[in-house]
């Protein structure tokens, strides 16, 4: 990279590393190497930092911070599709759909289902998802117009998955694979209700469930959002505990557990904890720029206008 940097892929961090209570690096699991550097950023989030760094976690069970609950886990539906974004009516928007009007007594049906009643296919038809979040970020992206892609999640507890625990996401059960499945189908036939356009058009179809986040992505309990943004999560004495730099020297947090849930926190956490490690608040430095360029823009489109 320009400045010297490299990007490990495939490189699971196994602890970070602490010698005389300052963060010194990151200890590999793959081989157990060690990489040494002076500041140690994790994105991993709360619950992740507070395993791979014992030290951390002293502080991390604080009363403002022990009780915090994660976010919702869900179901994930990943759709590659052929055609053109536009003519199959996608668009940058986020979608919520609720397959009815009384949420509530949707949400609270679906729980009342067996996972036996979700795979009959008796019943199949039946049923209805409480709830589904719709996106395509490639009709966001001109480039990517011509392979568009969708992203469909249905919020689900993650106790309902707790039956198929403890195996590797290759060796799952059948049962747990017919599941996956049958909820894959019923989110996919609910959204084609609505963009019907899309149908015939699916190349690929990949389904996840609350336990393909928790392993892949580590996030405990499947959540999406890291932490849950629940009053408790904002109170100040949470916020004051949950900021960039950590009690441990050298070691500080970024990501959405900083800030709030969501890319816009995310994005923004950044801007905090790089202000946090090199002394100096970027913030204002962001501004500044954005002003120096509408200025530039303002007399840009003053010398257009005098020469015409």
């Amino acid at each position: 990279m320009t400045h010297g940097g490299q990007v490990l892929t495939g490189a699971e961090v196994e602890e970070v590393v602490v010698e005389d209570g300052r963060a010194v690096g990151v200890r590999m699991a793959l081989d157990g190497r060690i990489i040494r550097c002076s500041v140690v950023v994790s994105a991993a989030g709360l619950r992740n930092t507070e395993l791979m760094c014992p030290t951390f976690a002293q502080h991390a069970e604080a009363p403002a911070l022990k009780n915090l609950r994660d976010s919702n886990s869900g179901a994930l539906l990943y759709v590659g599709l052929e055609g053109d974004a536009a003519a199959l009516g996608l668009d940058a928007h986020n979608y919520w759909i609720y397959p009815r009007h009384d949420y509530e007594a949707a949400a609270t049906a679906f729980e009342a289902l067996s996972w036996e009643d979700i795979t009959d296919p008796e019943v199949h038809g039946d049923w209805d998802l409480p709830v589904l979040f719709v996106c395509s970020m490639s009709a966001r992206d001109p480039a990517q117009k011509e392979r568009p892609s969708l992203v469909v999640f249905c919020p689900m507890a993650f106790d309902r998955w707790h039956c198929y625990e403890g195996s590797a996401p290759a060796r799952r059960s059948k049962e747990y694979t017919e599941l996956k499945e049958a909820l894959a189908d019923k989110m996919w036939t609910t959204v084609l209700k609505y963009f019907p356009k899309l149908q015939g058009h699916a190349s690929s179809l990949g389904a996840g469930t609350p336990l393909s986040c928790e392993a892949f992505l580590h996030a405990p309990r499947g959540g999406i959002y890291g932490l849950d943004a629940a009053p408790a999560r904002f109170a100040l004495s949470a916020q004051a505990a949950l900021r960039p730099k950590t009690p441990v020297s050298g070691l500080y947090l970024t990501g959405q557990d900083v800030l709030s849930c969501g890319v816009g926190g995310a994005l923004e956490s950044g801007v905090l904890t790089a202000s946090a490690v090199l002394h100096r608040n970027l913030t204002a430095d962001l501004l500044d720029v954005a002003q120096t360029m509408n200025k530039r823009d303002r007399t840009a489109a003053k010398a257009a206008k005098k020469a015409v």
